[in-house]
C-alpha cells in the first residue's frame, strides 16, 4: 500500500478595486480619484461609505479599478444607488466645468444620506 500525501494551496483573491468619487473638498493626487476595496461586487453609481484620512464621508463608485500596488481602505455600501442618468450627468457637468467628478457628486447624493 502507497500513501501519498497531496496539498494544494490555494489562494482566492475576492477583493474588488474601487474608484470612489468622495463628496467633500479634496486635494488629489496626480488627479486621480481615490481607490478603495470591497469583498462585495458594486455597481457605478453605488453609494458607499468610505474613509478618508480621520473622517468617514460619502462617495460614489465610479469606476471598476484594478488592483494597486500599495494597501486600500474598505467601503461600506449604504444601500443607495445612482442611476446611470445621474452618473453620466455628473461627469458630462465635471467635464464642461473642467473639474474633477468628486467636485460635482454631492450633487446627486441624497440629503437624507
Amino acid at each position: 500500500m502507497i500513501k501519498l500525501k497531496v496539498s494544494f494551496q490555494v489562494i482566492i483573491n475576492d477583493m474588488n478595486y474601487y474608484q470612489v468619487a468622495i463628496s467633500a473638498k479634496l486635494k488629489l493626487i496626480n488627479g486621480e480619484l481615490p481607490i478603495y476595496h470591497c469583498s462585495d461586487v458594486l455597481p457605478a453609481g453605488q453609494i458607499v461609505s468610505a474613509n478618508y484620512g480621520r473622517k468617514k464621508l460619502v462617495g460614489v463608485v465610479v469606476d471598476k479599478s484594478a488592483k494597486p500596488k500599495f494597501e486600500t481602505k474598505a467601503l461600506l455600501p449604504l444601500g443607495f444607488k445612482l442611476n446611470k442618468n445621474s452618473l453620466s450627468l455628473a461627469k458630462k457637468i465635471a467635464s464642461y466645468y473642467g473639474c474633477s467628478i468628486h467636485q460635482v457628486i454631492n450633487l446627486f447624493i441624497p440629503a437624507s444620506i
